[in-house]
């Protein structure tokens, strides 16, 4: 992009987007670049909203499932410790299962044996993303003290530089341009109140998401595409506590319930399905209709792949089948929880799936979704994310320390080299999951029965060989498999 001006401030790391990979990152860049006295800049004028115990009322409708090698790293820099207890629910059991009996699977918090094993035992942990974002802009604010990107000090280019080791700026990401006349990436600002201001940058980090602007103005590509499906979220109260995991693959996607609260007395409803569905769902039905619908999904045995008609029937008639003692695991739920922020009970999101087509360009680097997008059947988008910034501090880390100049292609590419294949097997393998669990959609008597056999016995297998059951639950939990 050609020279549009000279920069007003410099850093030596910008992060555009301040959500929980964003600022999470740079948490850790100030820590790990502290001395000697690394200029970290991050952009993004949002503000987390205030946290709120569930009552009548949810503070939001989203929640993140935190695997055990992610909260040792939020541990690690601080915020676990800071997040609100009734905010974290951990659960020790997953149980999974199909469209027949014999479809299913459990793991549980004793196959993690590994180094991440955690104390009470947990495969995982379902918090409130209000409440995680909550804390973790509490603590950059903490460390910041809301300083804007000005100051009287001077930058090793002769530009003012950010003052202290860490500042927010509450301005929008605009452009990025690489003047030919400084030797470092230039991130142009505006703000509502005051006039456009640049920056001088010599590593711009995108964690502005999956539609990342920053992204979109280097020469890295998008791979991927849509799924044609939505996700349908809720939160309800259940009639009884639960504090298991609960997945059911359905023909059009998969249906999951995460325990909220410290007593599990909540759940997190994620229904994934095709966009007619989802309508339905969202909202052609009504609460009662919903909670009659997901409970039907839950509990009847053999599941076929039409449209909604079979919630439609079975809710004309008042009555549908279920076996409660094939699944007795599965909680049934009283009522919808609405949202504090809006009032809505439910609400969805698009489901698709991609992957950049490399993690760096000209001292940019990419993390979370701006990077990498998958499906959400396994609770993997965050945690991965989350990867990304551990090992993106340690790299910068290790180059600051060496007094390598942390934007260099040579720098950035450790990064690339390490995640991109991780990320992308994530990606393949998921997507992998779900067709396995979807077919056939639409075939019946021999195919779907064998369909169904096959899928039963690769259940059955993993569950009783306890090495490997071991190994899936390694992978889940975050350990390092490659």
């Amino acid at each position: 992009m050609p020279e549009t001006g000279s920069p007003t401030a410099s850093a030596d790391v910008a992060i555009v987007g301040a959500g929980v990979v964003g600022s999470t990152l740079a948490l850790a860049l100030h820590r790990h670049l502290i001395e000697p006295g690394a200029r970290i800049l991050l952009v993004d004028p949002r503000r987390a909203p205030a946290w709120q115990p569930i009552n009548d009322t949810a503070a939001g409708l989203r929640t993140v499932a935190i695997t055990p090698a992610s909260q040792k790293f939020l541990a690690s820099l601080g915020v676990w410790e800071r997040l609100p207890q009734g905010a974290i629910t951990a659960f020790p059991t997953l149980f999974a299962y199909g469209r027949s009996a014999q479809e299913k699977i459990t793991f549980d918090a004793a196959d993690c044996v590994g180094r991440l094993s955690t104390e009470p035992p947990a495969l995982g942990y379902i918090v409130e993303e209000t409440a995680l974002l909550e804390t973790l802009h509490r603590c950059l604010e903490r460390v910041a003290g809301e300083k804007e990107p000005t100051g009287n000090a001077s930058g090793r280019d002769g530009t003012s530089s950010v003052s202290g080791s860490i500042c927010w700026s509450r301005a929008c990401f605009d452009t990025l341009t690489w003047p030919a006349s400084h030797p470092w990436a230039q991130l142009h600002l505006s703000e509502a109140e005051h006039p456009p201001s640049a920056v001088a940058a010599s590593l711009v980090i995108a964690a502005d998401g999956a539609r990342s602007r920053v992204r979109h103005q280097t020469e890295l590509t998008w791979i991927g595409r849509s799924y044609h499906q939505r996700a349908v979220v809720a939160i309800v109260e259940n009639r009884e506590p639960n504090l298991v995991a609960i997945q059911r693959f359905l023909p059009r996607g998969p249906l999951a319930i995460l325990p909220m609260g410290q007593h599990g007395m909540y759940s997190n409803i994620v229904w994934s399905t095709n966009e007619s569905e989802a309508d339905w769902l969202e909202t052609g039905a009504s609460a009662s209709q919903f909670l009659d619908a997901t409970h039907a999904a839950l509990h009847r045995v053999n599941v076929d792949g039409g449209q909604h008609a079979p919630y439609r029937r079975f809710l004309s008639q008042n009555s549908y089948p279920i076996d409660r003692r094939s699944f007795p695991v599965v909680p049934s739920f009283q009522r919808l929880i609405p949202s504090r922020t809006d009032g809505r009970d439910r609400w969805s999101f698009p489901l698709h799936f991609g992957s950049a087509s490399g993690y760096d360009a000209n001292r940019v680097v990419l993390v979370g979704d701006a990077a990498h997008v998958v499906h959400p059947l396994a609770g993997q988008g965050v945690n991965l994310g989350l990867a990304d910034a551990q090992t993106l501090a340690r790299v910068l880390k290790q180059a600051w320390q060496t007094g390598r100049d942390i934007g260099d292609p040579s720098v950035l590419a450790v990064y690339t080299r390490e995640r991109l294949p991780l990320n992308t097997a994530m990606l393949v393998t998921l997507s992998a999951l779900r067709r396995v669990f979807a077919f056939p959609t639409r075939t019946r008597g021999l195919g779907s029965t064998l369909a169904s056999s096959f899928r039963g016995l690769g259940m059955q297998f993993i569950e009783r060989v306890a090495p490997l059951r071991s190994s899936v639950v390694r992978i889940a939990t975050g350990e390092p498999w490659l």
